[in-house]
């Protein structure tokens, strides 16, 4: 009977996990072949020193990428508690009683310390299926880091980028204006000697006023380009760090992700495997909300002690309690199929969006 009990341990209720299908074409469109390089580290992409320094620099101090490491400990922490549902689990206890009878004048006293062990059998998975949950929880907070940290990587390139571009059109702007203030200058003399009229002053004048208005126009994205890359950075880039213009960088400071692979590199993205995780763990609570079905709960309780200076009786092992949940299945069962289903939705909706921005990028 011991053996049957501990075998039956071994039952999962969980369903079977298959991997839905991805709403996605074979290849991405426009590919010929598949390509065997496929970048996978952002260093490979990222050439430029003084970006590499700034992305290094973001990597430990950006506050979104310090919250995911923070919620990937919270998660491991969670497993781990769970999982030690698994294992019997053993409290110490000391106790001291003291007396004293009026009449005789004597005092006594007793004292006793032992140790109280407690396990449940699992007989149907309950705590197999939650420690499966949580196991996979905290493998998606991981690729929930990863893709934190990507998104990160791309958000602080484009900005990096978008300041040499700035500064481009400001030297532009800057250039434009002071041919702009060279004309209404030669204008004005022409116009003092007779050989040029009030309008075209006026003209002058309006040509220059453009161009200055562009010049502060750019000036103020320039700072707003890097304010952008010190909230990213999360502290203060130094100006070495940061671009001149579009023209200063070299060809290959950002490289180019190969054409013509296959659309599955759509799986290895972290978002996606994070959903796919998260679908797992929700395939998980459904076999332990299954369990709950069924009688569970045998606690196994367990006292073993010693007693000084007077008998103390032990209390005698606990019986075991079957718990049946009588009104409880019909909710569970309806709580069971909307989790998995929304789970699933979303990471169908997450791999057709990544299409739809790689469309987007080839238009």
């Amino acid at each position: 009977m011991f053996i049957a009990l501990l075998t039956a341990g071994c039952v999962s209720l969980d369903p079977h996990y298959d991997r839905p299908a991805a709403p996605v074409p074979a290849t991405l469109p426009g590919a010929h072949g598949e390509s065997t390089a496929v970048v996978g580290d952002w260093q490979k992409v990222v050439n430029d020193a003084r970006l590499k320094k700034v992305v290094s620099i973001a990597l430990n101090s950006n506050r979104d990428v310090q919250k995911a490491l923070a919620d990937i400990e919270a998660a491991r922490a969670q497993y781990g508690e769970t999982r030690a549902s698994l294992f019997p689990t053993v409290d110490a206890e000391l106790s001291h009683t003291r007396s004293k009878t009026v009449a005789s004048g004597l005092s006594s006293a007793s004292q006793a310390d032992g140790a109280v062990s407690s396990f449940e059998l699992d007989l149907f998975g309950k705590n197999q299926s939650l420690s499966r949950a949580a196991r996979e929880t905290w493998l998606a907070s991981e690729f929930t880091a990863q893709n934190t940290r990507l998104t990160m990587i791309a958000d602080l390139t484009t900005a990096w980028v978008t300041l040499a571009t700035d500064n481009s059109n400001l030297a532009l702007a800057q250039q434009t204006m002071d041919s702009a203030a060279n004309s209404r200058n030669i204008v004005a003399r022409q116009m003092a000697v007779g050989t040029a009229s009030a309008g075209d002053v006026s003209s002058a004048e309006s040509v220059y006023q453009q161009a200055r208005a562009s010049v502060a126009s750019y000036r103020t994205l320039v700072a707003q380009d890097k304010n952008a890359i010190n909230l990213l950075a999360g502290e203060t880039v130094p100006e070495s760090l940061l671009p001149g213009t579009l023209e200063s960088l070299g060809d290959n400071s950002i490289a180019l992700v190969p054409a013509g692979v296959s659309s599955s590199v759509l799986l290895r993205r972290p978002d996606i495997q994070e959903a796919e995780h998260n679908l797992k763990s929700a395939n998980a609570d459904i076999g332990a909300a299954r369990a709950k079905l069924l009688p569970v709960d045998f606690p196994d309780r367990q006292r073993r002690g010693r007693q000084r200076l007077a008998v103390v009786a032990v209390q005698p092992r606990d019986a075991g309690v079957v718990v049946r949940p009588l009104h409880q299945p019909a909710a569970v069962h309806r709580r069971q199929q909307p989790v998995a289903a929304a789970l699933c939705g979303s990471g169908e909706k997450g791999a057709d969006r990544h299409l739809r921005e790689i469309d987007s990028e080839r238009v």
